[in-house]
């Protein structure tokens, strides 16, 4: 069993197995890593589109939860009813965040939730960037950007009243 193991022809079919998978390897590598290396990188999207239609992917903006950082939130009756409902409540929110990364990140979405004067969640909404008048995919390097929006809410009977508020980015 040992000369089976030395034989020229085996132990060149090892070295060439070993080679192809440690080229698979890199190719997942790469393939897992497509949308940073497109974001550093732009001129190898064109090398990644072309491959991704063969395969059936997509090439998205880069994104890194991590380089996101809330700079002010405030979240306030609003002076204005939101309709002409008595039981609803216009509430004006604002927000303001920093993409701390040194390329153009994909914007993330914001979950609001409500909460009653325990700190219990009474609602909670996701809201997009676009819900809040961001136009595009990505923040620019090291931008900054903010958005406000108003929310009518209508509190059924079991609902307690709306105090405060708590704010969470993420990627749906």
């Amino acid at each position: 069993s040992k000369a089976f193991w030395q034989r020229s022809s085996v132990v060149h079919s090892l070295r060439m197995t070993s080679v192809a998978l440690l080229g698979l390897l890199f190719f997942q590598v790469v393939f897992s890593q497509r949308h940073h290396l497109s974001a550093t990188n732009p001129s190898l999207k064109t090398g990644f589109t072309s491959i991704c239609q063969t395969l059936g992917c997509t090439i998205e903006a880069f994104k890194n939860i991590d380089a996101f950082k809330i700079d002010s939130s405030s979240f306030q009756k609003a002076t204005t009813p939101a309709t002409d409902s008595a039981q609803t409540q216009s509430f004006a929110f604002k927000l303001a965040i920093k993409n701390g990364a040194d390329l153009a990140t994909a914007i993330p979405a914001v979950e609001l939730t409500l909460t009653d004067a325990n700190d219990k969640a009474v609602l909670r909404r996701v809201l997009f960037a676009n819900d809040l008048g961001f136009n595009g995919d990505t923040l620019a390097a090291n931008g900054d950007w903010s958005g406000a929006m108003t929310l009518a809410v209508t509190p059924s009977s079991s609902m307690p009243p709306v105090t405060g508020y708590r704010v969470l980015l993420f990627y749906p």
